[in-house]
């Protein structure tokens, strides 16, 4: 099993570092201002699926760990689609009401909606797979497709085609992306899926279910689009792309890494809950709750020593994004770190805890990007921070998040968090006060060549923190072999014939 963990791993790596390339290729030909207008439309869209995912999802993994789940899967197909025309009402709604019709964009958001349909169709069959553990069969139209979008992407970008014309060309795209993914899983799905006539005491039983998290996910969406909308209408659109370079793509990429865990974790999770199989539970949870701070905080070293040489040389038109990055880096962090123990509401039954919760973090981050962001909200004068008020909202509630989370988890299930976790940070950060000291003392007068120096400092701090975990023995080689073993053996092929 920690061979589909690893693949769904490696496999969301892999799309995330070509969508890196396509997507940096890309914003060199968008100003700061023409990306904002680009997530202002995505986010008129997005804000419309207020439904989009009231914990269904989450809910039929739990059904997973039961006999009978494929059972269900009609009546989760019922209320999935149930949703997904209710979403769609309320985002062409929204389209008149923003006046997007009056526009020449409205054919790029007609595009950006059909988009949305088909993931949240993808989202249905790529679940249920998951509960099956047909990961290489939920996983692989993913990776090709996107693979080949992203090249795509790179090789129009080398045409030098108006910016205009590249957002009705990435509206478009993303369309067909999502349909042949789509078409890729209706075939692979074939075999998999039986669908029989909804059962009403199953749909019941799935709304009782998702009832305590519906209002969180609307608590969710509202979040995650909200803040778009003060800027805009604040700052502009400049300083929205600003923003929207680190929090919904450099943000979402690393969290997407965490998160493609998430789906066989709960199945295994919901099954060990089901056998009261506490010890089982703990050890998973901490494996990986440990790996992804190491791998996190691996990251937040690279970027806090040399995010400034970083934007000078790859970036240099999005050079005002660096003191946001230097916030938000550390939201993967806390996030990942903690979304084993918070998805253990889940597997084991405690979804009202689990949306309590997760609102109040969301509503602290709402109430905080309205004090901190724009400079007045009706004739009320606030703080007017801007960017940086953005990101100073979306991290700091986070910690809590974390601390909720653990507190909880010990109290419900007496699961203890990993304590040796707690020591990654403060050791991440004291390496990079060491590193940034010696570079000031030392570093930059031995090496003239910001691209050697770069090479040092990332050396001398990886290479630094790598050691103590070793010697701490936080990581260890026989694991590292073993995982690299376990993944090398597994042959896909079994999967997918």
């Amino acid at each position: 099993m920690l061979d589909k963990f690893i693949f769904s791993i490696f496999t969301n790596l892999i799309v995330r570092i070509l969508t890196i390339i396509s997507f940096y290729l890309l914003i060199l030909n968008f100003s700061p201002a023409f990306l904002g207008l680009w997530i202002f439309l995505n986010s008129i869209i997005n804000i419309g699926f207020l439904f989009i995912d009231v914990g269904l999802d989450n809910i039929y993994y739990q059904y997973s760990g039961k006999k009978n789940y494929s059972e269900t899967f009609s009546s989760y197909l019922t209320l999935k689609i149930f949703f997904l025309l209710l979403n769609i009402s309320i985002s062409i709604s929204l389209l008149f009401i923003f006046s997007i019709y009056k526009t020449e964009f409205f054919l790029f958001c007609i595009f950006i909606l059909l988009s949305k349909i088909f993931v949240a169709i993808n989202i249905i069959f790529i679940t249920h797979l998951k509960t099956c553990f047909k990961v290489y069969k939920a996983e692989l139209p993913y990776l090709i497709t996107n693979t080949i979008h992203s090249i795509l992407i790179i090789f129009l970008v080398n045409l030098n085609i108006n910016s205009f014309f590249m957002l009705f060309f990435l509206s478009l795209s993303y369309f067909i992306l999502n349909l042949t993914i789509f078409l890729c899983l209706i075939i692979l799905s074939k075999d998999e899926i039986k669908i029989t006539k909804p059962e009403k005491k199953t749909i019941i039983t799935f709304l009782k279910d998702t009832n305590p998290l519906i209002i969180y996910c609307i608590i969710t969406i509202i979040c995650a689009n909200i803040g778009n909308f003060i800027i805009a209408y604040s700052f502009g659109y400049e300083t929205l792309g600003y923003v929207s370079l680190v929090d919904s793509y450099i943000i979402m990429i690393l969290l997407s890494i965490s998160a493609s865990v998430v789906p066989l974790y709960l199945v295994l999770s919901s099954q060990y809950f089901e056998k009261n199989d506490y010890n089982s539970i703990t050890i998973l949870k901490n494996k990986i709750e440990k790996y992804f701070s190491i791998f996190y905080l691996l990251i937040i070293i690279i970027v806090i020593i040399n995010a400034e040489f970083i934007f000078s040389i790859f970036l240099p038109n999005y050079s005002n994004s660096i003191p946001i990055l230097n916030i938000m880096i550390f939201v993967p962090y806390f996030i990942g770190l903690s979304r084993p123990t918070v998805y253990l509401f889940l597997s084991g039954k405690r979804q009202k805890l689990y949306a309590i919760i997760n609102s109040l973090i969301k509503i602290l981050i709402i109430t905080l990007m309205i004090i901190l962001i724009p400079k007045s909200i009706w004739h009320v004068k606030t703080l007017g921070l801007g960017g940086i008020g953005f990101a100073i909202a979306n991290t700091i509630p986070w910690i809590l998040w974390c601390l909720l989370c653990y507190y909880f988890s010990y109290r419900i299930f007496k699961i203890k968090p990993r304590m040796r976790n707690f020591l990654h940070l403060p050791l991440a950060l004291f390496i990079i006060l060491l590193t940034i000291l010696i570079k000031n003392q030392i570093f930059i007068l031995l090496f003239d060549n910001q691209i050697i120096l770069f090479l040092v400092l990332s050396v001398f701090s990886l290479g630094l923190f790598t050691l103590i975990l070793f010697l701490l023995q936080e990581l260890k080689w026989q694991e590292i072999i073993s995982l690299v073993q376990l993944f090398r053996n597994r042959t896909i092929q079994e999967e997918i014939s």
